[in-house]
């Protein structure tokens, strides 16, 4: 999170900068790449207001780049919204995002926002829709090759079954989500994955292959610092 903090800081700084009206265009990307930063540090009315006000703009500029700042501002306030847990609320919007990605031709931002989708549908207790959206995103990332995206989506896929309770079906899609994420470098990721692949394990019986699961997750918690995952590798290891 410093990270974000020291970006969030240099585009409050921009963002100040770039109110003249000569300015607007790039005062778009800024909101927009600030509302994101905001987003992802759970500081969602900070990301709801930054949204409001490019969504509050004249659209009429037809211009492909603002077009998808415009369709990415809906995605946030989605986002955002179901951060907040107003769930029924964020779906219109993420709708609205999906269909606008769709006119203007961005191919490579549709799994993302399908996937994304099939998260709140789930949240809706929608599992049937939720496999529809991650089936559509899993055919397009084969062929893009964002390996990252793919090791989310397929961790989400397996979650899905296993919830479900179609144990058989979940156990490769974690293992593959592990090794995706292992081989590009997603660590956090493959210890969520691990994790679930643990938890499966134990209900599988298979205690020893369990067991080996929570230690790597453990040992990876511990050098990201993530508390939460270390408290539930821990947990799974007792």
């Amino acid at each position: 999170q410093g990270d974000q903090r020291q970006a969030l800081d240099l585009l409050n700084w921009a963002e100040a900068g770039l109110r003249d009206p000569g300015n607007q265009r790039e005062w778009v990307f800024t909101l927009v790449r600030r509302a994101e930063v905001n987003r992802q540090l759970g500081e969602y009315a900070a990301a709801l207001s930054d949204v409001q006000q490019v969504q509050e703009l004249n659209t009429r500029d037809a211009s492909l780049d603002i077009q998808i700042a415009y369709a990415e501002s809906l995605r946030i306030r989605g986002l955002a919204l179901f951060g907040q847990g107003r769930v029924q609320e964020s779906l219109s919007w993420m709708e609205d995002s999906l269909r606008h990605y769709r006119q203007l031709g961005q191919n490579n931002l549709i799994p993302i926002l399908e996937t994304e989708l099939g998260v709140v549908h789930r949240r809706l207790g929608e599992p049937q829709i939720t496999a529809r959206y991650y089936a559509s995103a899993l055919q397009s990332l084969e062929q893009s090759g964002n390996t990252g995206w793919k090791a989310r989506l397929l961790n989400n896929m397996g979650m899905l079954k296993y919830m479900t309770g179609q144990l058989a079906e979940a156990y490769p899609l974690l293992d593959e989500a592990s090794r995706v994420a292992g081989q590009c470098g997603y660590v956090r990721i493959q210890t969520n994955a691990l994790i679930s692949l643990g938890d499966l394990l134990t209900d599988l019986n298979d205690l020893e292959s369990a067991f080996a699961c929570y230690d790597q997750a453990l040992t990876q918690a511990s050098n990201l610092g993530h508390s939460l995952y270390i408290f539930y590798a821990s947990l799974g290891e007792a």
